[in-house]
């Protein structure tokens, strides 16, 4: 059968087998603290991330999105060399 074996959050797949806020550090600019703090303002419980549901996996797209993180912290005087 199917079976699923990461999750994408902010453009990132982040492991399915680790608990969300160690999962979460896997997308660039997301450290500990961050993490944290994104589960406490969604109230979150710090499972497994295979065991989220639908709607907390969409809960936590959208907080995460509102965050700078990934592409988002390219230096801007590298964009100058381009």
């Amino acid at each position: 059968g199917l079976s699923i074996r990461c999750v994408r959050v902010g453009g990132v797949e982040i492991p399915n087998g680790k608990r969300v806020e160690y999962s979460l550090q896997y997308i660039h600019g997301v450290g500990r603290s961050m993490s944290r703090q994104i589960l406490a303002d969604l109230n979150i419980e710090n499972k497994i991330t295979k065991d989220l549901s639908e709607e907390e996996l969409t809960n936590l797209r959208d907080e995460v999105s509102k965050y700078t993180i990934e592409g988002d912290l390219v230096n801007p005087s590298l964009l100058a060399l381009i």
